[in-house]
């Protein structure tokens, strides 16, 4: 098997014979460079490659700079000596030549029209008519014409080349920007990569201690080898913990199709850290009369946890924190699963913040992908969080792992001003309906693609989402939001926005409870699903009855009822409503991009 240069030359090579092999450099072998350039960092691999790349990075930087830029910063980094000149270059040369051509000719212009009335000073000086009046005056208008066309051309001219140079300095300042942000990547990839070889050799050292420890373990009071154990049991908890920190900062930066095999690479990592600290609970466990020894490591004691969580809910009650619920359906996943000694990973708020909005994000677009005319029911976000944690991180003991450290945080900051917990906290406790998150979410698919820079941007913003508002309304939400944040920014928006919805004060939900409430002749606070689906045909012509049937028999299945509550069908109805909204939003934009 080649070795890992040869396998990228070879791919230049093949890229170029797919383009005709050509030998001069143009658009499409400049393309070829870029891919192989690309595919070489996507490899992680640069150490032994930098010759290579600097080549590739050559060839792009030959086919951008002109000689005239060859001092610049850049150049160095380049290490060319002569660069070729791209199409703008040559265009602002030969305006150059043209500016340089129009002058000459506009001065012979001049020279003539002096020769010219030169000529009928001297002929009227000596009384001679050779030429008619009126046609010397056509001829010097006509020259006059002449030389203001000329005068035009040049301005346009000196305006071109005034655009190219303000475009190539521009241009060039991006490009050095870019070079220094591969030169970045390049150093982050490096450290990356030796941290991660730098875990391995210790998760090796760790396995081969371990196993000659493992030898020693016949008998019992041997305090030495215990204490072995214990140390080397620490280790190991700091090392899952320190394995999956990685991980998950490397999913940050990692595109979806690299996924897949940086997830293979960390299970089987992960996987090797379990199944020692596994055997090795099962080797201190055997030492006798230990066992408040062994408490004393610190490690986690998943159920005693839970079970002060769910006791302590009468001290606070479910309006708070639903603790019950939430941990009865981990309780549910995890029954199954080998318990792994380990120590409790706290998430902060911003990046507790960051897995939450992960989630949130992955369940929009799967349900957003999902076919419209298939039937079954979308997963309610408690038993979503699992299906995704099972999609990232792979093996279930860590999501096990995983799902407690999150919604032991979530409790942590859940009284701290951060909506979007407090959303997520409200779904997967039961207190908060799907349907409210979905409406969210469809705000934020429209936040996403319109500018917001501005209070104009944000009252455009809110006419938009609420089509029929009154100016009143729609200055009171502005107020609020003045009343919250100073700058107007994407993520302040979404996050006024979510806030303003968990309020219930939210104007589009608000409407359709009073509808609703006007279908329920009983004042009971419930409706069946004909009702419902009546209220929801009167949006517009453009909703299924079998979308809103979707809608009510979905909950009702999950809350196992016949009837729902007005509030969650007025946050259906909402939903059904701003879909169409956003739909009309969207398309404006494309029409306005296209």
């Amino acid at each position: 098997m080649r070795s890992l240069p040869l396998q990228f030359e070879a791919r230049y090579s093949e890229l170029l014979c797919t383009i005709g092999g050509e030998s001069e450099l143009t658009v499409k072998r400049i393309a070829v460079s870029v891919a192989v350039l690309r595919e070489l960092l996507s490899a992680k691999v640069i150490g032994p490659f930098q010759g290579f790349l600097q080549k590739l990075t050559g060839d792009i930087l030959e086919a951008v700079y002109s000689n005239e830029v060859c001092t610049s910063p850049i150049a160095s980094v380049a290490n060319v000596d002569c660069l070729e000149k791209v199409p703008y270059f040559d265009i602002a040369a030969r305006r150059s030549v043209e500016v340089d051509r129009l002058n000459e000719e506009n001065s012979a212009l001049r020279s003539k029209v002096t020769e010219l009335e030169d000529e009928v000073s001297r002929l009227k000086a000596l009384g001679q008519q050779k030429y008619q009046p009126n046609e010397l005056e056509s001829r010097v208008l006509e020259l006059e014409y002449k030389l203001k066309m000329t005068s035009d051309d040049l301005n346009a001219c000196k305006l071109d080349h005034s655009n190219l140079v303000v475009e190539k300095s521009r241009d060039l300042s991006r490009l050095e920007h870019e070079v220094e942000s591969w030169k970045r990547n390049s150093t982050q990839v490096s450290n990356k990569l030796q941290d991660l070889e730098g875990k391995r050799r210790y998760l090796k050292h760790l396995h081969q201690k371990f196993t000659g420890l493992r030898t020693q373990t016949e008998g019992s009071g041997k305090k030495e080898a215990f204490d072995d154990f214990t140390k080397l049991t620490k280790q190991l908890c700091l090392l899952q913990n320190a394995v999956m920190d990685e991980y998950e900062s490397l999913l940050e930066g990692t595109s979806t199709e690299k996924i897949p095999n940086l997830r293979h690479s960390f299970v089987g990592d992960i996987s090797i850290v379990q199944k020692e600290l596994h055997a090795l609970m099962s080797a201190l466990n055997s030492f006798p009369g230990k066992g408040e020894e062994i408490k004393e490591l610190g490690l986690l004691q998943e159920h005693q946890y839970i079970e002060s969580e769910v006791s302590a809910k009468s001290e606070h009650g479910d309006k708070v924190f639903n603790s019950e619920r939430i941990w009865s359906r981990y309780r549910k996943y995890a029954e199954d699963v080998d318990s792994i000694p380990r120590y409790q990973r706290n998430f902060d708020l911003p990046k507790l913040s960051r897995l939450v909005r992960n989630i949130l994000q992955a369940k929009y677009k799967a349900k957003e992908s999902a076919n419209p005319d298939d039937d079954t029911q979308d997963e309610f976000l408690e038993d979503f969080f699992y299906t995704y944690l099972e999609d990232i991180y792979g093996l279930k003991t860590t999501v096990v792992h995983v799902a407690f450290d999150i919604l032991s945080s979530l409790k942590s900051h859940y009284n701290k001003e951060e909506a979007t917990v407090r959303l997520f906290v409200g779904l997967m406790s039961g207190t908060i309906d799907d349907t409210l998150w979905m409406y969210v979410m469809q705000f934020r698919s429209i936040t996403s693609i319109v500018p917001l820079a501005n209070q104009i941007h944000f009252e455009k913003l809110l006419s938009s989402l609420y089509p029929g508002a009154t100016v009143t309304s729609i200055d009171g939400i502005i107020q609020q939001y003045q009343s919250k944040y100073v700058q107007y920014t994407k993520k302040s928006v979404n996050e006024f926005l979510l806030r303003y919805i968990l309020s219930g004060q939210e104007l589009r939900i608000q409407k359709w409870q009073r509808v609703l409430t006007m279908k329920d002749p009983e004042q009971n606070g419930f409706l069946e699903q004909d009702a419902f689906e009546d209220v929801a045909l009167s949006i517009s012509p453009k909703i299924q009855r079998r979308e809103a049937a979707k809608l009510f028999v979905s909950a009702a299945e999950h809350f196992q009822s016949t009837v729902l509550e007005i509030d969650r069908l007025a946050q259906m109805a909402a939903v059904l409503e701003v879909s169409l909204v956003v739909k009309s939003i969207k398309a404006e934009y494309e029409l306005i991009s296209s």
